[in-house]
């Protein structure tokens, strides 16, 4: 009984200090100068909603750097995020379009009831990609305080 009352404290500090150390990260995120990214996405001449566009920083990432990108609404539209900002750091980004439905063609939703989510829907070959393999990802520079044009992708039929 003596030892697990010893645990308890020091297991308490180390949540507290995990949960310290995940703040620091966020704080960190936040403080990275952006630009302001929005663009749109078509297919074959329509706005293509629901679609992930990930942004690919070229070269090496800042400490601290997770990602940037975005995903469409129903027009097509998209803001670009990085972290909890909306813009992206300057530098050389490679863009990629992603829009996965299920082999019906219907959006994915994770159904608990059949135990499976959209990572093995994938795996298991349940899951299509509307953008084809041929889509060339398109690139962007970024000047810190240049403005960027809006980014126009329109992604081909498969």
């Amino acid at each position: 009984m003596l030892v697990s009352s010893q645990i308890r404290p020091f297991t308490f500090l180390a949540a507290v200090a995990l949960l310290l150390a995940g703040c620091g990260s966020d704080q960190e995120l936040t403080s990275f100068k952006v630009t302001p990214v929005k663009g749109k996405v078509s297919q074959g001449g329509q706005p293509m909603a629901g679609a992930t566009v990930t942004f690919t920083l070229q070269g090496q990432p800042p400490q601290g750097y997770k990602g940037s990108g975005a995903v469409t609404d129903a027009q097509g539209n998209f803001e670009v995020v990085t972290g909890t900002q909306k813009g992206a750091l300057a530098g050389t980004y490679s863009i990629t379009v992603s829009k996965k439905v299920g082999a019906d063609g219907k959006p994915i939703s994770n159904d608990p009831d059949s135990g499976m989510d959209a990572g093995m829907m994938e795996a298991g070959g349940d899951v299509k990609d509307l953008v084809p393999a041929t889509f060339q990802p398109v690139t962007l520079t970024i000047t810190e305080g240049t403005p960027v044009p809006d980014v126009v992708i329109d992604v081909p039929n498969s």
